[in-house]
């Protein structure tokens, strides 16, 4: 009874398909349409494992120098073929009745019955002009025909250009299953549900991809070899005088980029030393190249990852000009909150007035660093003084992290020599015998500082060099003789400032009397010019 109403059920689902049955469809057909649907998806992936097959038909007989067909796997490939044909045929057939059906309870007739509504005359014009002709030309047997009826009736060259015929019909109609099977799976995926992309099928996927793709690869390779070897013997029978220039060059530059490619490895040399040598010379080659190539994608990389960082933490505003764009008192107050901290904990500057601090902040600039990015190394010339305004710094003496490590961190400040090394060049420092760092600076996290410069720092203790006194009184490096010169021209400058804004209140003087014989000689000297 069970065996019976099953086979009932399925010649309704056949009977649906083939256009004996129009109208209605139980619950029962539909599930087993559903079935029906899983297996032919099933059946199409399957069938694009089976295609490559016909490509392992030839085999090559070295002894009589020629080509034979293997019958068992011919028989085999083209068994398989059909089958899957076969199923296709009858996809084409309910794809042809209706594309895709949407079965909805019937409200009209009360019956409760499924109702089949099948798509609109557009829409299967549409499958008719563009799929109906692809499906026939996907499940047409041009490979069985060629494979049994041409191949084995030609016995002269004629089965080369056999061969390559069913190369191109193998290609064309694989390329043109795999189309055409891809678009139905989207389609038959988004209506039933099945195969569903979850974690695990879309891993499955990926890899069946993956093998599939080496089979056909694989499969591909093996005919080409089969078709080139056969087309070497067809050569080597005329005889030519000479290879042709473009494949000559082609030849060897493919061969010259795999070597590179490999840094020589393929290579085998005999004892010939020239030749050995250019073997060297190869491999060499390609390593600096490969070095050259990599470091080149790592700074791009770097960059890239910093130009993110800051689009990031300053959301495309550019902090420094932003901050020059302010006005000056307020520009001035805004690094000095900023940067008040870390300037403070230098020793030199500790206990300095007001103008000194605001001058430096007047040449502090911001700058970003990113994570694990190296400010300085030791050894590198020491350019400028860091005041770290966020961030963690890691400063160290070895080539790795760990005896003499020490960390900074938001208010510390690096580059105390540079400081100490102005002072005892001042007055006149030159920047091509900067001092040098004595340790490694590394930015552990994203670090935000502020930066000043060598010319800057010389610039403002230029300016400011009677604040240092002090410090430079108790420096035994420091000599009274290198300091006499800038000292007389300060005490230049001031007196002409003074004698500059005593000319301009003469006219006043004058009337009052009290010009001196000097006074009256500037202010002469002043009103001739």
């Amino acid at each position: 009874m069970i065996i019976r109403e099953a086979l009932k059920s399925c010649y309704g689902v056949l009977a649906f398909g083939l256009g004996f049955k129009n109208k209605f469809v139980n619950p029962q057909e539909l599930v087993l349409l559903q079935r029906w649907n899983k297996i032919l998806q099933v059946l199409c992936v399957v069938s694009l494992s089976l295609d490559p097959l016909f490509c392992y038909l030839l085999i090559v007989n070295d002894e009589n120098k020629c080509l034979r067909l293997d019958t068992r796997l011919g028989n085999i490939a083209i068994l398989l073929r059909s089958v899957i044909d076969f199923f296709h045929l009858f996809r084409i057939i309910f794809q042809f009745r209706a594309s895709i059906t949407i079965i909805t309870p019937s409200q009209a007739s009360g019956t409760g019955r499924n109702e089949s509504v099948t798509e609109p005359p557009a829409l299967v014009g549409t499958y008719l002009l563009l799929w109906f002709l692809l499906d026939i030309l996907v499940i047409l047997p041009l490979p069985q025909v060629v494979v049994f009826f041409i191949i084995p009736r030609l016995n002269d060259s004629r089965v080369f250009n056999a061969t390559k015929s069913l190369n191109f019909i193998v290609i064309l109609q694989y390329v043109l299953r795999v189309l055409r099977i891809s678009s139905w799976l989207k389609k038959a995926t988004r209506i039933s549900g099945f195969l569903a992309e979850t974690a695990g099928t879309k891993a499955a996927s990926n890899l069946f991809l993956y093998m599939l793709a080496s089979h056909v690869v694989g499969a591909f390779w093996y005919l080409f070899s089969i078709e080139r070897k056969a087309a070497c013997w067809r050569q080597v029978c005329k005889n030519p005088a000479g290879a042709d220039f473009v494949q000559k060059i082609s030849y060897c530059f493919w061969w010259g980029l795999q070597n590179l490619s490999s840094l020589g490895q393929s290579l085998k040399t005999s004892t010939y030393v020239w030749e050995i040598y250019f073997s060297v010379v190869i491999s060499i080659s390609g390593l600096v190249l490969f070095a050259f190539l990599i470091g080149n994608m790592q700074l791009k990389k770097r960059i890239r990852k910093y130009e993110k960082y800051k689009w990031q933490e300053t959301r495309g505003v550019d902090v420094e000009n932003f901050l020059n764009n302010l006005p000056r008192d307020l520009r001035r107050d805004t690094k000095r909150h900023l940067c008040s901290g870390p300037l403070s904990k230098v020793p030199v500057l500790q206990n300095m007035n007001k103008r000194l601090l605001d001058a430096i902040c007047e040449h502090l600039k911001p700058v970003l660093y990113i994570e694990h990015s190296f400010i300085f190394r030791k050894e590198d010339p020491l350019d400028e003084m860091l005041f770290i305004t966020r961030g963690k710094v890691l400063t160290y003496t070895a080539s790795t992290c760990g005896e003499g490590a020490n960390s900074l961190e938001k208010g510390d400040f690096y580059g105390e020599e540079l400081l100490d090394w102005v002072l005892k060049t001042c007055p006149a420092p030159t920047l091509s015998n900067l001092p040098f760092s004595t340790k490694t600076v590394q930015a552990e996290t994203k670090v935000e500082v502020f930066v000043l410069k060598a010319f800057d720092l010389k610039h403002v203790v230029s300016k400011f060099w009677w604040l240092f006194s002090k410090e430079l009184r108790n420096s035994n490096s420091f000599g009274l003789k290198q300091w006499q010169p800038r000292a007389a021209c300060v005490l230049q400058t001031a007196w002409r400032r003074h004698k500059r804004e005593k000319l301009q209140k003469s006219p006043r003087l004058a009337k009052e009397g009290s010009l001196s014989a000097a006074d009256h000689l500037a202010v002469s000297e002043t009103q001739h010019k």
